[in-house]
């Protein structure tokens, strides 16, 4: 029985001597990889975060041309209102004129 367990003992020596090394071989190229795996994941968010910030300006600029824009277009309306109720005033002021001078016209016709 004794040389059974000598032979079990020796039989799990030599499978230590390779299999412990490549345990610790595999857990060390584990960790290793881990490692560059959260450096790439922190490059990866910090370029996302970039980009995201270049967007979030890009999309303020446009907005601010937006309503400089908008804001010119409602100048320009205002405007726009203004002169043509000036005209409609003008032209109503010019037929009532009209409308008066042929009235005494007719009234001293008469």
């Amino acid at each position: 029985m004794g040389s059974q367990w000598e032979i079990i003992h020796h039989i799990l020596e030599a499978m230590g001597l390779f299999f412990i090394p490549f345990v610790g071989w595999t857990l060390l190229t584990i960790i290793q990889h881990s490692k560059q795996i959260i450096i790439l994941e922190s490059k990866v968010n910090d370029s996302l975060d970039r980009r995201m910030l270049s967007m979030e300006r890009k999309m303020s600029d446009f907005e601010n041309k937006m309503e400089k824009k908008i804001d010119v277009i409602e100048e320009n309306v205002i405007d726009c209102k203004l002169s043509i109720h000036s005209v409609i005033s003008e032209k109503f002021d010019a037929l009532m004129a009209i409308v008066n001078e042929r009235r005494q016209n007719a009234d001293q016709n008469n």
